[in-house]
């Protein structure tokens, strides 16, 4: 890789930045930040590009900025495909209470898109910000997408779809509740009972 110095308007070398690395690198802003923060959570071979890249560039993070960022974060993020929905907007409201009540502050990603690189990339810019712990709602294919492409060592916890071994899981109850309701229905006189569920499913397959 040929390297060249940017520089200013008065011809003086600049200093490289770190989009500077992350373009020679072929990664992003935010995986060069997690790279420089805490390089557990980034594969090998972007971390052996980064600092092949830092070499190069002899880039110098800023040590104000750095350590800033390894402060520890006070922020939990909410992963979801959908924040418009009526059982997504309920969760959302129950963990922002509690993480208010804990002295945590809430911010909430949206995974947009269905392809791999949109939901990388939104992973990308809600991670930037290094949360104390994600919690993912796992309420449809694109999320659980999300969830297993989460950077090794994310804090993580996810809320509802199929259960992982290898990830924190909260069961909505999904198919204890359609039992009580049903039963609760039939005794109360009705002779047939309908399911009615959202698009894509979700939870509510688990309910039949």
């Amino acid at each position: 890789m040929n390297c060249h110095m940017a520089r200013t308007p008065s011809g003086k070398a600049k200093a490289p930045s770190i989009k500077d690395v992350a373009t020679l690198a072929g990664v992003s802003v935010p995986t060069v930040s997690r790279f420089l923060n805490t390089p557990e959570r980034v594969s090998e071979g972007k971390r052996e590009n980064i600092s092949e890249a830092i070499a190069k560039l002899n880039y110098r993070p800023n040590a104000i900025a750095r350590a800033l960022v390894r402060e520890q974060s006070r922020q939990c993020l909410v992963l979801s495909s959908n924040t418009t929905l009526f059982g997504q907007v309920q969760t959302i409201r129950g963990i922002e209470i509690a993480a208010r009540d804990s002295g945590y502050a809430l911010n909430i990603g949206v995974i947009a898109g269905s392809s791999q690189e949109s939901i990388q990339s939104s992973l990308n810019n809600s991670l930037e910000h290094n949360p104390a712990g994600v919690i993912v709602l796992n309420f449809d294919e694109n999320s659980d997408r999300a969830l297993h492409i989460m950077p090794q060592g994310t804090p993580l916890v996810a809320v509802a779809g199929k259960r992982d071994e290898n990830i924190a899981w909260i069961s909505m109850g999904e198919e204890e509740g359609g039992y009580l309701i049903t039963r609760h229905l039939l005794r109360c006189g009705a002779k047939k009972v309908y399911a009615v569920g959202i698009p894509g499913g979700g939870g509510a397959n688990d309910r039949l």
